[in-house]
């Protein structure tokens, strides 16, 4: 489910309200907790997968690796045209 289709739910709605509410501490430990859940997400094996045939084609040569701000240039560039 993308982040656009439940931009507007009304789970995430009452929860903000909640979360509105709350003290700047509570929030913080809500944050840590939230972080913790997302980051335990198990990676699908396709996406492994895609990474390691890209470090076997960087290893050989024929996919080096270019630095981040070089990467979001050229999406951001790709988007406007």
């Amino acid at each position: 489910m993308s982040t656009a289709s439940i931009s507007s739910s009304p789970l995430l709605e009452s929860a903000l309200a909640v979360v509105a509410k709350m003290s700047r501490d509570e929030k913080a430990v809500l944050a840590d907790r939230i972080e913790a859940e997302l980051s335990s997400d198990e990676v699908p094996d396709w996406h492994l997968e895609v990474l390691e045939e890209r470090a076997a084609l960087g290893a050989k040569g024929l996919d080096p690796a270019i630095p981040a701000e070089e990467a979001f240039r050229q999406i951001r560039d790709r988007r406007k045209s």
